[in-house]
């Protein structure tokens, strides 16, 4: 209910734009405007997903509707070309059209298909265009093909272009041989490089054990040093106290002879 009220508060508000045109709005109108909109679309984002759907189908009817009016204002230049190597049936009402670079490597694994279609279907007019984006090597190969097939003909052109995605082939695969390489040296020298960490890191790590067992020596060290002078102390204590035990003997025995010397004189008397 509230959409169909948004809905049809904005048809309240277009009809006097429809009729008077956005430019001779007030400012007030424009602003409620505006405001309805932006409220609709809020309370209705679907609406916008889709506008956006209907954009791109018409966008891609019009491509596509342009890729045919290129293709038909071409059409001389594209299918009837004296300078393309042509394959399949001539009569066939199919035309295949190919735009290749030799050293295109989509091309090359797509050939096998193309050519296995064509012989099956028997229906086809195959046409292969030199398409040279790649390089100055693809201008090179393309530019030989054509020659091969305007001095030799169609089995020579044919059999040239074989050898061209041949030698691409070759080339690419060399290429990707030494890109594995350089790959495997990476690996390689990455490998090296941790490995070498994990030395250093091994090092490091035995070194500092080695570190916290000589602290721990060091400290234990300090620990008997201070109980051998806790020792000797010790011992000098002990034999001040023998020293004192002693004296303290001598003068119980010099006292006790006193006593015994002082009762024999007693005595005599």
């Amino acid at each position: 209910m509230k959409t169909l009220a948004l809905a049809a508060s904005l048809a309240l508000v277009a009809a006097p734009l429809a009729a008077q045109g956005i430019g001779d709005m007030t400012d007030a109108e424009r602003s409620t405007f505006r405001t309805e909109v932006r409220d609709y679309l809020l309370e209705n984002p679907e609406v916008l997903i889709e506008a956006i759907s209907v954009l791109e189908e018409r966008q891609a009817q019009a491509e596509a509707v342009q890729d045919q009016s290129l293709v038909l204002s071409n059409a001389e230049a594209i299918f009837e070309s004296p300078h393309d190597w042509e394959g399949g049936n001539p009569d066939g009402d199919i035309v295949l059209v190919e735009f290749m670079d030799y050293r295109c490597g989509y091309c090359r694994r797509a050939q096998p298909d193309v050519e296995r279609l064509v012989s099956t279907d028997g229906n086809i007019r195959y046409i292969v265009k030199e398409f040279p984006i790649l390089g100055e090597q693809s201008v090179m190969a393309s530019r030989f093909a054509i020659s091969t097939l305007q001095t030799l003909g169609d089995d020579a052109a044919k059999l040239r272009q074989r050898e061209e995605r041949l030698k691409q082939a070759k080339e690419q695969s060399t290429a990707k041989m030494a890109e594995i390489k350089q790959k495997l040296e990476k690996l390689a020298d990455t490998a090296a490089e941790q490995r070498k960490a994990a030395e250093k890191k091994k090092q490091a790590e035995m070194q500092g054990l080695a570190n916290a067992a000589a602290e721990k020596i060091d400290i234990a060290n300090e620990r008997i040093a201070d109980l051998e002078a806790e020792l000797a102390k010790t011992k000098h204590h002990l034999d001040d106290a023998r020293k004192r035990e002693a004296a303290l003997q001598k003068e119980r025995k010099t006292l006790q002879d006193a006593l015994k010397n002082k009762k024999k004189s007693r005595d005599r008397d």
